[in-house]
């Protein structure tokens, strides 16, 4: 049996212990749930499943969109009556909420999630020129970033209102919401969570080699517990200084993310070959916070809009990684974000250099770790 297969069952035997009925009493990633949030997670394993689907040489289309609209069995999407699949989520109207209502009027879409994925599945709009690469992306990145921060977004808007119409209940109330948010943020290996710590060791940016798990995520799973603990005490103005921490962290995971794939365009154009993956991977990274870029400066928000869309062609005379960088490090002041939670592409510092581990000991590592999560959460069914 080969490393790689030693490694996919690892990760199997985890992933099953993971599969708890309920997060109520549950700890993940250093939170402390105190109520059920286990469905919110089961949507985040939908993107899991359109992300596999669409990955390697023969993207399976149909077989992602189906997931996509009818979500898949066994994540046990279901509600009371339907089924509550990621399209659900895409097309659903949460007006009145700061985010939605945000989001939906600069992209002048009140289903901009849904008409993105669309042309992405169809190959029409921003996607005509992208090819089988560029679609694939576009959905795999909507999927699992922009339609789960979007619903992280959402939750945490709803968290507010709650604190402000007298809502504490840990089963029912901010605390609960602020529950349902972490879930969708950090409950599965594809999502939010795993988008910040992919970036990572390319910024300089890890906390800890041992989990390499990066400062922002570090910096985001204290503002959910000192939210929750806020909620809990009827803190409104503890409250949203936790989510105004969590969406600086979002804003950051995302600007890595551009700047990654910015450089990949510069690379792809001096080696005369096409940029359209990284394109695709860039701007669709971009569309989950250009309204939050906007906020702090509308301008810049619309030039980087403009330096990614997908319908132009890139054209070697310009720099995207520098022209990039200038106008997002433009905004950091008034966003609240430092240059250190960015990191340098590339850096090699003190925070990223981890001790390389070979393949066996790496092997045995992770079976360890999945031998000690059955066996944890075994004595707590």
């Amino acid at each position: 049996m080969g490393s790689s297969t030693l490694l996919a069952v690892a990760v199997l035997l985890a992933s099953a212990a993971c599969a708890v009925a309920s997060t109520d009493g549950q700890t993940l990633k250093g939170y402390k749930f105190g109520s059920d949030a286990q469905k919110y997670i089961n949507w985040a394993k939908d993107a899991c499943d359109i992300n596999d689907l669409l990955s390697g040489s023969s993207p399976d289309f149909n077989k992602a969109q189906d997931v996509y609209k009818n979500s898949n069995p066994k994540n046990g999407a279901k509600r009371t009556g339907y089924t509550q699949s990621l399209s659900t989520l895409a097309t659903y109207q949460f007006t009145g909420e700061k985010h939605w209502d945000m989001y939906g009027k600069w992209f002048n879409d009140a289903t901009w999630l849904d008409s993105f994925m669309q042309e992405a599945f169809k190959g029409s709009g921003d996607f005509v020129q992208a090819g089988t690469e560029g679609r694939a992306q576009g959905i795999k990145k909507t999927a699992t970033s922009g339609i789960l921060y979007q619903m992280v977004l959402h939750e945490l808007d709803v968290a507010g209102q709650d604190m402000t119409q007298g809502k504490y209940g840990d089963k029912d109330g901010a605390p609960h919401t602020l529950d349902e948010a972490f879930a969708v943020y950090a409950g599965t290996a594809c999502g939010p969570w795993a988008n910040a710590d992919k970036y990572a060791p390319l910024f300089g940016t890890i906390k800890d080699c041992k989990t390499n798990s990066s400062i922002i995520n570090d910096q985001i799973v204290n503002h959910f517990i000192n939210g929750r603990a806020a909620a809990k005490k009827q803190d409104r103005a503890g409250v949203q200084d936790a989510v105004d921490g969590i969406i600086r962290g979002i804003v950051a995971t995302h600007i890595q993310a551009v700047l990654k794939y910015t450089k990949e365009m510069d690379d792809e154009l001096a080696a005369n070959a096409s940029p359209v993956e990284a394109q695709a991977e860039g701007y669709t990274y971009y569309r989950t916070i250009a309204p939050l870029i906007a906020e702090a400066d509308p301008q810049v928000a619309k030039d980087l809009y403009k330096l990614l869309d997908l319908p132009i062609t890139p054209k070697k005379t310009i720099q995207y990684y520098n022209t990039a960088k200038t106008l997002m490090e433009s905004t950091y002041a008034k966003l609240g974000i430092s240059a250190n939670m960015i990191g340098t592409f590339g850096a090699q510092s003190s925070t990223n250099s981890c001790p390389k581990v070979s393949s066996a000991a790496g092997i045995s590592s992770a079976l360890a770790v999945a031998g000690a999560v059955v066996g944890a959460v075994a004595m707590l069914l």
